[in-house]
């Protein structure tokens, strides 16, 4: 870099900082920008249910036309936005990715430093989690028999917590 490019990058920073304290969206591009350079926090949710005595786990799959990770099988989650708690990243996933109001449990299990990822450098926090009402969306699973096509550090995650 050249030293007038960090004065414009410190410049459209700020702009961006402004922009993320009005709730203003940040463009996709950015966010793909910065997930090669700082690593970023995203909430994680195992959601179990009980079945006849059996534990299973619920997982949804990412769409084909994704950016990041398409088709892959992977416990529901989000990236912390900026000026959001942990609460509000859980009332999102509930309500956008599985289509409940909220989840009845969610209670704190792990974090994870995930740095050697193709599409960036993570910290993610899990939760695990209970439904209070049933989704149509995702499919549940056995613990120990997960689909082929599964993030490998939710595979391990899974087999952990559930």
């Amino acid at each position: 870099m050249q030293p007038n490019d960090e004065q414009v990058l410190l410049r459209l920073l700020k702009k961006l900082a402004v922009a993320q304290r009005q709730r203003r969206p940040m463009p996709p591009a950015v966010f793909d920008a910065l997930l090669k350079v700082v690593p970023l926090v995203t909430v994680e949710t195992v959601i179990t249910r009980t079945v006849k005595g059996k534990t299973q786990v619920l997982l949804t799959r990412r769409s084909k036309n994704e950016t990041r990770y398409p088709g892959i099988w992977h416990v529901p989650g989000s990236f912390l936005r900026n000026l959001e708690q942990t609460k509000d990243v859980l009332s999102r996933i509930a309500k956008k990715e599985l289509g409940v109001p909220k989840f009845t449990e969610a209670k704190f299990v792990t974090w994870l430093n995930v740095y050697d990822c193709p599409v960036g450098h993570f910290v993610s926090i899990f939760y695990r989690c209970e439904l209070g009402k049933a989704t149509t969306r995702g499919r549940w699973f056995s613990p120990t028999k997960l689909p082929a096509g599964v993030l490998a550090y939710h595979r391990d995650i899974v087999a952990a917590v559930a």
